[in-house]
């Protein structure tokens, strides 16, 4: 429930269940997405709450090398953070312009 953000004072508690129901949902998401979604949240109601655009509070905490999951996993690569800058850089991708429209549209 992190995506790219390292966020050292998270706690995740997860309850295994048992059924005699077969599943009827993918195997691959494993609720990845949903997960993803409600971090980019998190950091939006952070962003507000501190006074600062999401984009700057997400660049701010995009995992570095050496940084730890809250599964314990080490981040070995540090890459996050060049190929943030890049899709939020203006002369490629309109980032402001489309921010823009979104914001109007909402």
């Amino acid at each position: 429930c992190d995506g790219p953000y390292h966020t050292p004072n998270t706690r995740v508690r997860g309850t295994v269940c048992r059924t005699n129901i077969p599943s009827n949902t993918a195997y691959r998401g494993f609720g990845g997405p949903q997960a993803l979604y409600f971090a980019e949240i998190y950091m939006e109601h952070a962003a507000k709450l501190v006074g600062c655009s999401k984009e700057e509070l997400a660049m701010n905490n995009l995992y570095k090398a050496g940084d730890r999951t809250h599964f314990g996993q080490e981040i070995a690569d540090d890459h996050l953070a060049e190929l943030w800058r890049e899709i939020t850089s203006d002369e490629r991708t309109n980032y402001a312009v489309r921010k823009k429209a979104v914001e109007e549209f909402n």
